[in-house]
Order: structure tokens, then sequence, then C-alpha cells
């Protein structure tokens, strides 16, 4: 909060009057903001999660780890992705990290069904375990959200994204 605080301080006090250092000024207020934004998920959600499992005594099962330690792998892979489309800039960079945005989802929501097929199936007595991944993993995407979201100014400037992902509806 502090590295954040500072950041915005100094953004506000840089006088460029062009609009390239107006743009980049913008660009690493959106880009910290993010990063505010995830390590408030680490710190609110995430950690009291842990904290209150652990109380409770609460254990994953091998396979609920697995989901999850696949998940924070990709997570960590796409925070050093961002880093790299932030710094350099490269649209074909920032369309890998937002593919691997997707990719994650995908794990998430197959990890989410395989979960409640298990659970269905009673092949996990342990419940609050399978509560626990699913928190967990919801947590980590939604990090991983603000982690990538680095790679939407590039593709936008470089004009290779759509306005809206929202269909246009037919006006009667």
């Amino acid at each position: 909060d502090d590295f954040y605080k500072a950041i915005k301080t100094y953004l506000a006090d840089i006088k460029g009057d062009d609009e390239a250092t107006g743009s980049r000024c913008l660009d690493i207020m959106n880009f910290t903001t993010h990063l505010e934004h995830a390590g408030d998920i680490i710190e609110l959600s995430l950690n009291e999660t842990v904290r209150s499992a652990i109380k409770r005594g609460v254990k994953l099962d091998k396979k609920e780890n697995e989901f999850v330690a696949r998940t924070f792998q990709q997570v960590q892979d796409n925070t050093a992705l961002s880093l790299s489309v932030f710094l350099s800039g490269d649209p074909k960079v920032a369309r890998r990290l937002l593919e691997n945005k997707r990719a994650l989802s995908t794990l998430e929501r197959k990890s989410v069904d395989d979960l409640h097929a298990r659970l269905r199936r009673g092949v996990s007595t342990a419940s609050d375990g399978s509560a626990l991944s699913l928190d967990i993993l919801r947590d980590l995407k939604h990090i991983n959200s603000h982690i990538t979201s680095s790679a939407y100014p590039i593709l936008e400037a470089s004009n290779e994204l759509y306005k809206s992902r929202l269909k246009k509806t037919k006006t009667p």
C-alpha cells in the first residue's frame, strides 16, 4: 500500500505536456492499481481463507492440492510474463499473456467441475477441503485477472482488440 501511494504521488508530480508521457503515466497507474488489488486479494481473502482452514484443521487431499498447485504455478508464470509485457510493450507477448489468462480460466473451470463431480461421487469425504480448494482457486483466478491486465493497453494500441465483447442487440 505504501509503494502504491508513493507511485501515485510520483506520477501526479510528473509535469509532462506531451501525450506520450501522459499515456505512459496512465499505463503505470493502471498497472500498479491492478497489482495493489491483487495484493488486497492475497491479504484480505486468500490469507484469511487459509488461516481459517488451518485453525479448523482443514487439509486438501492429493487431487485438490494438485489443482491448487497447478493454478498457482500458472499465476506465477503469468506474473513474470505480465511484467515483461508491461516493460516491453510487445503485442506478441501481450497476446500470449491473454491466451494464458484464457487457459487459466479453462483450468479453473475444469477444476471446479472435477471437484464437484468428485463430491457428487462421494470420493472426497472432506468437503471442507473441497470448499477450501474452490475458494483458493477463485482467488487465484481473480489475482490472475489483475496480473494479466497489462496486456490490454498494448493490444488496444496495436488495434488487436474488439471494442467490446458484447454482441450487438437488435433494436425493435
